[in-house]
């Protein structure tokens, strides 16, 4: 299933899973960045190498060896990469059975990458936004199993008998329809989550460390002449900064409600925008365009592919990267799809495949379209 068709069907389930478990989670946060954790900087200067990767999903293991093929880590999990910048395009957390790890590891070679000029860039994506959240459509048992305690199981279902009630407050059924409704959300969520999942939920709500640094992230950088970002920025935010798209992003893991996905975000914001790679070129040629120019740079860099496995590649005439790392796709048996990342050396950007190493052409010059009248 490719990354768009994986949106849209998040979109049509969010009046059920992601709706449903976020509830709770969802109360009492507030709006924008912790104020623990100040926000990192949305705009850095041309650096001399920048090494982009996507989607990892929450295994290290898979990680780390692109790491160690781009040079920028030791097998001892050390950075080497001196001054150059890792930017991670969104989806590190979720979906694996590491999430705690993957970010601990992040986290240990920002400071370690600091310390030698450069810098890692964790972006946030679809899944650490319902991470943080409390989708466990995404957050697989295995990441909290050992978090149960003896009261885990109490705690457990007090979560459930609460966050049904809050459902209920909310969808305020009719009385002849509230049995069914009852038995659905508490089935719903005995299915998703297990013992230990709020336990997991309380690492990451605002005033936990982690917390605090999830809700923290960009979801869009620019270093030097390019763009980066999980799924890519379009023209409708000219008039925006970066600091304010950002804010905007952030601003998303508050809500009263307990339908607070794809009904209350904008899905032209970086993190959910998938269209870039996959709407016909020609029909985005004009507003892509400008949106280089609102943001005076030549490149954008994007996490989102419209398929798991299919390859890296540029488009726009050599004015935008479609990278994805091809570690879900080797999880679930792909014999063709190679583990990918773009290396950007100097201001020159390569596509690199596997053992293949691409470099991408000079952009070309591109037409707009015209519109009839």
């Amino acid at each position: 299933m490719n990354l768009n068709t994986m949106l849209t069907h998040s979109v049509r389930r969010a009046r059920t899973c992601l709706a449903a478990l976020s509830a709770l989670a969802a109360m009492n946060l507030s709006s924008g960045a912790s104020a623990a954790i100040d926000p990192p900087p949305a705009e850095y200067p041309a650096a001399h190498r920048v090494v982009a990767i996507s989607n990892i999903t929450a295994d290290p293991d898979a990680f780390l060896p692109i790491l160690q093929h781009a040079g920028l880590v030791d097998e001892h999990e050390r950075w080497i990469g001196r001054d150059a910048h890792l930017v991670i395009l969104g989806n590190f957390a979720g979906s694996g059975d590491r999430i705690l790890d993957t970010i601990g590891l992040i986290r240990s070679l920002n400071t370690q990458a600091e310390a030698a000029g450069g810098g890692v860039h964790a972006l946030v994506g679809v899944y650490e936004f319902n991470v943080a959240r409390g989708n466990f459509d995404v957050i697989p048992a295995a990441n909290y199993q050992s978090l149960v305690t003896d009261t885990s199981g109490e705690r457990r279902q007090a979560y459930i008998d609460q966050t049904v009630d809050h459902i209920m407050e909310t969808l305020q059924p009719q009385p002849s329809a509230i049995p069914y409704q009852l038995r659905k959300w508490r089935k719903l969520l005995t299915l998703r989550m297990h013992e230990g999942g709020p336990e997991f939920l309380d690492l990451f709500a605002p005033g936990a460390e982690l917390g605090d640094w999830l809700r923290s992230r960009n979801s869009v950088i620019k270093i030097g002449d390019a763009l980066y970002s999980r799924g890519g920025l379009g023209s409708q935010y000219g008039d925006m900064s970066l600091e304010e798209i950002n804010d905007a992003v952030r601003s998303l893991y508050a809500t009263e409600t307990a339908f607070p996905t794809y009904f209350k975000v904008d899905l032209n914001l970086p993190p959910f925008w998938g269209a870039l790679p996959v709407r016909p070129e020609l029909e985005m040629r004009e507003g892509f365009l400008r949106s280089l120019a609102q943001r005076d740079v030549h490149m954008q860099v994007t996490g989102v592919n419209n398929s798991l496995d299919a390859p890296t590649r540029w488009g726009f005439g050599g004015r935008a990267i479609y990278t994805e790392s091809g570690i879900i796709a080797k999880r679930i048996g792909s014999a063709i799809k190679t583990y990918d990342y773009v290396d950007v050396v100097d201001g020159r950007y390569f596509l690199v495949l596997g053992d293949m190493r691409i470099a991408v052409p000079p952009p070309t010059p591109l037409t707009i379209p015209m519109t009839p009248k």
